[in-house]
């Protein structure tokens, strides 16, 4: 009797392990609303963006990710993880993620 509340004891855990690994890993994804973050070597940046303000003044939000209407905003990979790459093309007239900026990374209207 006491083997079997054991091996259920122990099914329970590995499960319950697997269940919150999956939890953990799908976070991100989830907030960012896409799979994983891009990565390349040569990023496109927000309309308005550069290299330059993205490290300076992006904090990583996430806000121009998830308002991006076209959803041509990822977030990046590697040790730029979580600041914005475009991945296709904007939207005509669209400066939605400029607008939410909460730091001026992205500007409001593209230049």
């Amino acid at each position: 009797m006491q083997k079997k509340q054991s091996s259920s004891l122990s099914k329970r855990h590995f499960i319950g392990t697997l269940l919150a690994g999956g939890a953990v890993g799908a976070v991100p994804a989830v907030f960012a609303g896409q799979a994983g973050p891009a990565s390349t070597e040569n990023p496109q940046f927000p309309p308005g963006a550069t290299k330059q303000s993205l490290d300076r003044q992006c904090i990583r939000c996430g806000i121009c990710i998830q308002t991006c209407p076209a959803k041509v905003l990822v977030q990046q990979g590697g040790k730029d993880t979580w600041k914005p790459m475009l991945v296709g093309a904007c939207k005509t007239g669209c400066t939605l993620c400029g607008q939410v900026c909460p730091t001026g990374a992205i500007p409001p209207k593209k230049s």
